[in-house]
């Protein structure tokens, strides 16, 4: 088989449209589920030791939209109770957000230790000690710990964007899955940083409407996520049949 792409089926614009289209036809059903979603969460994260518990289990939340959004796909419509579809695949979901934070923490511990050896002990004893110096942590050391901060979060919304897709929507190994999230990620940057520029934008606009836009910007944006990557991932085809899959990266 010749493989001609190393990019997905649909562009971000052509995703966002597609989502869109099926946002405004389920309004009432994601919209509802999201506040539902929100309301628990807060809720539960206002009891003390059950407030971590709710974070953590908060994959719950993307699991359920992209479900849904599967769902009506498959069969044009959608009902509350299909936002649970994903329910026997629980033990692997949870696997594979345990490994993504296990993997995240290895990151952060060095992002940690460069952010003390830049600030320095002293400057954060002092302003923890006292808060009115708090301005002596920003500096020099504070810049460069603010930039690795950027350049982490890039890497890992590069690497991970496609890693939950991967987990709900195939049998793959989750280590098998966090490399080829990879290598979508870098072989799809361009598309990547238009959908982080949509996502930051839609969010924000959400945030502008008294908060209650977030019901509606929140799944939409779960919605183009779901469309890029489903264009990626045929259904009818099998893994070594996806086009990317042997490609090498630019930077191969």
């Amino acid at each position: 088989m010749e493989h001609t792409s190393t990019i997905a089926g649909l562009d971000i614009g052509q995703s966002f449209s597609k989502a869109w289209k099926a946002t405004k036809e389920n309004i009432w059903l994601l919209a509802g589920f999201t506040v539902v979603y929100y309301i628990a969460y807060f809720i539960l994260a206002m009891i003390p030791f059950v407030g971590g518990l709710a974070g953590f289990f908060s994959f719950i939340f993307g699991a359920s939209v992209f479900a849904a959004y599967h769902i009506y796909e498959k069969k044009g419509s959608l009902e509350f109770s299909d936002f649970f579809s994903w329910s026997p695949r629980f033990s692997r979901l949870f696997l594979g957000h345990l490994l993504a934070i296990g993997i995240s923490l290895l990151f952060l511990i060095p992002l940690v230790i460069a952010f003390v050896a830049f600030i320095g002990f002293s400057a954060i004893g002092a302003a923890i000690s006292n808060p009115e110096d708090i301005m002596s942590l920003f500096g020099p050391g504070f810049a460069v710990f603010l930039l690795l901060m950027l350049l982490l979060g890039v890497l890992f919304a590069v690497w991970l964007f496609a890693y939950p897709y991967l987990v709900q929507f195939t049998d793959m190994p989750l280590t098998e899955a966090l490399r080829l999230s990879w290598k979508i990620g870098r072989n799809n940057i361009g598309q990547l940083i238009l959908f982080l520029v949509l996502a930051i934008a839609l969010t924000l606009l959400g945030a502008m409407l008294l908060l209650i836009g977030l019901a509606v910007t929140t799944p939409l944006i779960m919605g183009v996520q779901f469309y890029f990557l489903r264009s990626i991932f045929p259904e009818q085809q099998e893994p070594e049949q996806w086009d990317f899959m042997n490609q090498p990266s630019p930077m191969e």
